[in-house]
């Protein structure tokens, strides 16, 4: 796969600044590259932001129809990680949340079941069709350059999306200005450097070059929420819920005709569609409140 001189764009270090880095991997076209001064793992050179939008409104990147798929294994993971909210949230009698990359709305659809003031944004406009006849509120677009009010949110979600941010320190400015001084964040990204990440190399399932920018580890991700004005409560890795059909298709690059031979004996035998937890401890949950 090749990109045009127009979509791409050289890159410094996004935490120390440096442009110091060594190649790690080549995928997709892209280069993943190390900072040799702070480790962070990122791309480089990478898609702009207008190359970026147009693969998302494209459907060529996170597709709405991958997220219609696991819709019934989302709904399972978003409402156990909701219960963890509702947790620390306390007993507030209206809470009142924004998911940024919503896509097609899977977890403000179970918080709405709760009674909450549910908002969601996405760059993707095709998901607009999803929200129809819904309370939810949807804006298409991207939330730095939102007109929401300040701190008038009381969690704020961002699943799977500041690894694809091109700049997430801006994007965390934004949430904590929108973030009410006793509300919290609650973002999931895969870890950079988990076992799973060293010993897969290249083929980690989450070394998406095109639209994962960057690999934090916890280190990083500390350091990115200090700067930002936050203070980190809890690092977990929570996994999530799959189904036998998605587990078989992500495994297809680890063993190849053998995965695709155990996705055709999951649908024979109707399993396909069986939702199974599942945790490669390759993803950090963060949360995080104001500081």
């Amino acid at each position: 796969m090749s990109f045009s001189s127009s979509d791409l764009e050289a890159v410094k270090c996004l935490l120390c600044h440096a442009d110091d880095a060594e190649p790690r991997f080549t995928k997709d076209g892209l280069q993943v590259v190390r900072c040799r001064r702070c480790h962070l793992l990122y791309v480089n050179p990478r898609l702009t932001a207008k190359a970026l939008s147009r693969l998302y409104n494209n459907d060529e990147i996170s597709p709405h129809s991958y997220y219609r798929e696991t819709r019934l294994a989302d709904q399972k993971t978003f409402s156990k990680r909701l219960d963890l909210l509702q947790q620390l949230l306390g007993n507030k009698k209206k809470i009142r949340i924004l998911d940024i990359g919503c896509n097609i709305g899977t977890l403000l659809f179970e918080a709405e079941k709760r009674g909450w003031e549910c908002h969601g944004i996405d760059i993707n406009a095709q998901v607009k069709s999803f929200f129809k006849n819904s309370k939810v509120e949807l804006r298409i677009g991207d939330v730095i350059k939102s007109s929401y009010l300040k701190n008038s949110f009381d969690l704020i979600i961002m699943n799977d999306l500041i690894e694809h941010i091109p700049n997430p320190q801006q994007l965390l400015l934004k949430v904590n200005a929108l973030l009410k001084s006793d509300g919290l964040v609650f973002m999931v990204t895969p870890d950079g450097g988990s076992f799973m990440a060293r010993i897969l190399g290249k083929r980690w399932f989450h070394l998406k070059p095109r639209e994962h920018l960057y690999y934090f580890s916890k280190t990083h991700l500390r350091r990115l929420f200090r700067d930002t004005g936050f203070m980190v409560t809890s690092f977990q890795h929570l996994g999530r819920y799959r189904s036998l059909d998605t587990l078989a298709t992500k495994s297809a690059s680890l063993f190849g005709p053998l995965s695709h031979f155990v996705h055709k004996v999951f649908r024979f035998l109707h399993l396909d569609r069986l939702v199974v937890p599942f945790n490669l401890y390759d993803e950090y949950a963060i949360i995080a409140r104001k500081s």
